[in-house]
């Protein structure tokens, strides 16, 4: 205080309080990584919101490791519906299946929701061996499975045969004014679905009296060559 002409004087000095919590999130600047966002801070639950949210991830801020980064390196991450962000093969919409016992596709696409299925088409495509009938071969099966039957739902006269490659000849004929169908799925080392009718159902109990009531009736996903339907 100073006395100038008997009067006291106050001074006065401005002070500026750095520790506010501007994003009302409970905690300050001083206490947290980013007090713009209130969905970042210490421990935070990790949300599809294009940031690490959670300050005391090791790789903070950077997005490795947390359901925004694509740790499989498939372009897809959690958040952009990867199912599973350790494998490189799945993802939502995968061209294709491998044999690995997963839905490559994430439930979505073609295929999706089932596991394991062929992709692509069964047919008889060799024009000097009508018996021999071939499909694309599945990434990982060593052993495939064929079934055919006399009716498209593929009950009653049924049989299923152990194939150790993408190709089989069948020299059997249906019998006069009958015609053979197929369907094809991977064996081993994981069984795959026998695949789907175009309603998107999945085909089930094949070869099995079950198969009438419970599978989808035969869709022309399968083609049979006619030079091989010899009456």
């Amino acid at each position: 205080m100073d006395c100038v002409s008997g009067q006291p004087e106050l001074k006065f000095t401005s002070l500026t309080c750095t520790c506010l919590d501007l994003d009302g999130d409970g905690l300050t600047r001083c206490e947290e990584c980013d007090d713009s966002n209130s969905a970042v801070r210490p421990g935070a639950p990790q949300v599809c919101d294009g940031v690490n949210n959670d300050c005391l991830n090791a790789s903070w801020p950077a997005l490795t490791n947390t359901n925004e980064g694509d740790d499989d390196g498939d372009h897809f991450s959690e958040c952009g519906g990867d199912c599973d962000d350790t494998q490189p093969a799945t993802y939502p919409g995968a061209p294709t299946e491998i044999n690995d016992g997963r839905d490559n596709q994430c439930g979505t696409g073609i295929g999706g929701g089932i596991v394991d299925e062929i992709t692509g088409t069964v047919r008889f495509a060799d024009p000097s061996n009508h018996d021999l009938m071939s499909w694309p071969p599945q990434a990982g099966a060593t052993r495939y499975e064929v079934a055919r039957a006399l009716a498209p739902s593929f009950s009653g006269t049924c049989s299923r045969f152990a194939v150790p490659a993408p190709a089989w000849t069948d020299p059997q004929r249906p019998g006069a004014g009958g015609a053979f169908y197929y369907l094809v799925r991977s064996l081993e080392p994981y069984a795959g679905s026998w695949g789907q009718a175009s309603s998107g159902a999945e085909r089930v109990n094949v070869c099995s009296p079950l198969a009438a009531s419970g599978s989808p009736p035969y869709e022309p996903d399968v083609k049979i060559d006619e030079a091989a339907i010899v009456p």
